[in-house]
């Protein structure tokens, strides 16, 4: 199950960043790969919270890149963290709308499985600390 998980993960990426491509950054929701209740789990301490389902994570995307142009993500590295989750180590560059400052995150998310789908993200300030959460600290 878990080459499989690794393939939806990635797969749900791919479908993601077509979507901002197009201007929908919830196009995930159309696909099979995640759960019409998707939880997502914003980085501790900034105040975002925890968001569900399509229109959730609409608002997430909303605030999360509102005050960025130029806004990117992307994929570096998926990890095997047993069954039911996939650890995965993001990218995001972007700059400021307002003082034109280049921001550079990289970040961690475990992705967690309820049949076969994505079901719940948690973002982590740091692959290191996804990684450890996970059980797979180094």
């Amino acid at each position: 199950m878990s080459e499989e998980n690794l393939e939806t993960v990635r797969q749900l990426f791919e479908v993601f960043r077509d979507g901002l491509e197009r201007g929908d950054p919830v196009a995930g929701f159309d696909s099979d790969y995640v759960t019409a209740d998707l939880e997502w789990i914003t980085l501790p301490g900034v105040g975002l919270g925890t968001y569900r389902g399509r229109e959730g994570f609409r608002e997430f995307m909303r605030h999360w890149t509102g005050e960025f142009k130029d806004w990117r993500i992307e994929l570096e590295e998926l990890i095997d963290a047993g069954e039911n989750a996939v650890v995965a180590m993001y990218r995001q560059t972007a700059t400021g709308r307002a003082g034109r400052v280049p921001v550079e995150l990289h970040q961690g998310a475990i992705h967690e499985f309820r049949d076969g789908r994505v079901c719940r993200i948690e973002n982590f300030p740091t692959p290191e600390e996804a990684l450890e959460a996970a059980g797979l600290s180094e």
